[in-house]
């Protein structure tokens, strides 16, 4: 059986759990503050709440040096 593919909000996720605990909240903010948004906005995101837009997936990908999406 095929494995379905994960959505942005699952990727996002599973990203930011692999961010050592003393660096979590600095990486999140660092988000937070490059795609100037609210904290809640990201939690809706990483929680599959709300889609996350492609310019914000860029920029969270620029930011972060990690391919994500």
């Amino acid at each position: 059986m095929k494995e379905k593919e994960k959505t942005d909000g699952e990727k996002l996720r599973d990203y930011l759990g692999t961010i050592p605990v003393n660096e979590y909240n600095q990486k999140k903010n660092l988000i937070i503050y490059s795609c100037k948004i609210k904290s809640h906005t990201l939690n809706n995101w990483i929680y599959g709440l709300c889609k996350i837009p492609e310019l914000a997936k860029e920029k969270i990908e620029e930011v972060t040096k990690y391919k994500i999406f």
